[in-house]
Formats: C-alpha cells, structure tokens, sequence
C-alpha cells in the first residue's frame, strides 16, 4: 500500500496547486504592449491636432502594475520632434501633475503607430490614475479613433505652455484617444495597491529582488492592500526569490519558488483574515533566509487577486 502523505505535506501540495491555479505561465518576453485603448485600425482621417507647441493629456487608469518603457500613439501626416509622456495625477484639479518619464522621436508623415521608448522604465500601479502625454506637432494626423459604441471615451486636456496650466478636461464620443503602452517584461512584482509588504521599507522597482539584511537583529515588515479583503502569505525558508516564475494573465508575478519542500501560506490558504494594514516585527530566527509574498483576494482585480513584491529577509 502507498504511504499517505502527512497532514502538512498534504497542505502544501493544496497550497502549491491554489498557486498554480491563480496564475498562467507565459514566456518572459522583452517588451510587449501591456496596455492600450482605442488600437484598432481605424482612425478619423478628419481630425488633426492644433497648436503651436501642444501637449494633449489622456486620462487612464492603471489596470495592474506594470513597468512602462514605451508608448505609442497613431499619427502621421507631418514631421518633426515628438515627444510621449507618463505624467501622475493632481487628483484635486483633475489635471497632470509631473512628468515621470519622457521619450522623444522624429515621427513619419505615414499614418502608423509611432512612438518611442521613455528614458527610463516607469512603474505604474495598478488602480492608480495617470495621464499619457503626447507632445505633437500642429496640423499632424490627431491620435483619433473611429467613434463606435465599443470605443473608449476619455478625459482629456491640453496645453500650450508646457504644463504650466492645463483647459478643460473635454470628453466626446467622438474623441476616443489611441494609444499603446509598451512595458518591460518586469523579473519581479512590484508593491501595489491592492497588495503591499515590505520589511524596512525595501522596494523593488521591478529588476531586481527586494532583499532586506537584518542578520540577528528585528526588523519592521509592512503589510498593506485593499482593505477588508481577504489575505494570505506564501513563504518559503531557506530558499531564494526566483525572477519572472510564474507570470499570471495580468502580468502579476510570483517570485516564490513554489516547488520548494518548505513552501506553505501562513494561514493554511485559507484566505479567512479581512485585510488591515498593521507592520509587525520580525526576526529570522535561527532561519538563514525567509521569503515571502502576500495575495489579496478581490474581484475587481484582473487575475481576482493581487500580488505585492516578494520579499527576501537576510
């Protein structure tokens, strides 16, 4: 007869297969458009852009936490500098508030996407709001789609100086912006809204793993998400982090080594807590290594949960 396997081995091949369940593996890919609105192939030929030095500004909102590295938009029908923006949100005026990273490049007179890569990768959170900000020339083909019932309505403002003030925001059905994000494959997740642990205040920005020393003294691990969701911790001892493991549908990322003999929840995957944010100390404990990642189950998320950064304590 085959031996039964141990109430707690049992529990971590329960807990190994929610993991495997939550998440679809994907090959890790270099860049790829992560986001976008509008990006069919139709565009409204009859609608170009004003000037002179415009800044168009297009309300978004983050659907996962995504490492942004490039973005697109369709134009054409002129030439020059351009230049495509990720700037955050003065939610109190509804407006722009500061550029987080730009990228410039001399567009084509052929209506096409065009865009270019930002001088450095810009990590977006999931849920946040944002503003996508393209600086065109006057008279170029508008980044326009064709108004349909399924076309995406923004809000959206412009400016002539640069930022310093900003009209409207103005939302017509037909003024339905195009526009691509291009994001870097991230190695490992990122703190985000719905799902946030850190220890010490060590974050990842996405390229390499959060890795906090605290050798035989305590540290201060900070737990956060969408409250009163529930919660859970997967952990692993003795192990290491591992990058772009397991990629799920939205581009989140386990970073644990779930095949790992001592990979378990902390609270058995029962996802029975209602999540509010606390920091608690922590020590090692004779342990070598500890690495952790926290789920937050909530429906509005794209994968029905989300993930924080998976940490790695030293």
């Amino acid at each position: 007869m085959a031996e039964q396997p141990s109430d707690s081995e049992e529990l971590a091949m329960i807990s190994r297969s929610i993991l495997i369940v939550a998440v679809v593996c994907v090959a890790p890919v270099v860049a790829q458009s992560c986001y976008a609105e509008n990006d069919g192939p139709g565009f409204n030929n009859a609608v170009s852009m004003g000037g002179p030095n415009p800044l168009l500004a297009v309300k978004f909102t983050a659907p996962s936490t995504l490492t942004v590295n490039g973005i697109e938009v369709f134009t054409g029908e002129s030439t020059g500098a351009n230049t495509v923006s990720l700037w955050s949100n003065d939610a109190g005026n509804n407006q722009p508030m500061a550029s987080l990273g730009t990228g410039t490049w001399a567009m084509s007179s052929s209506n096409s996407w065009q865009g270019a890569a930002l001088s450095a990768p810009v990590v977006i959170v999931g849920g946040a709001t944002y503003w996508m900000v393209w600086g065109c020339q006057n008279g170029s083909q508008a980044a326009v789609d064709v108004a349909s019932p399924t076309a995406v309505i923004q809000q959206y403002r412009g400016t002539f100086n640069g930022g310093a003030t900003w009209n409207g925001p103005f939302s017509f059905a037909n003024r339905p912006w195009k526009f691509r994000l291009q994001c870097a494959a991230s190695l490992y997740q990122v703190n985000q809204v719905g799902a946030s642990l850190d220890v010490n205040g060590v974050m990842t920005g996405g390229l390499t793993p959060a890795i906090t020393t605290i050798g035989a003294s305590t540290g201060t691990a900070t737990i956060a998400g969408t409250v009163g969701q529930p919660w859970d911790i997967a952990y692993t001892v003795n192990d290491t982090l591992v990058p772009s493991g397991l990629i799920t549908t939205a581009g989140q990322v386990v970073n644990l080594n779930f095949t790992a003999p001592s990979f378990a929840f902390a609270f058995g995957a029962a996802f029975a807590n209602s999540l509010a944010p606390f920091s608690t100390a922590v020590a090692l404990g004779g342990l070598t290594t500890f690495e952790a990642q926290l789920m937050v189950l909530d429906p509005t998320s794209p994968d029905a949960f989300w993930l924080s950064q998976a940490i790695q304590i030293n």
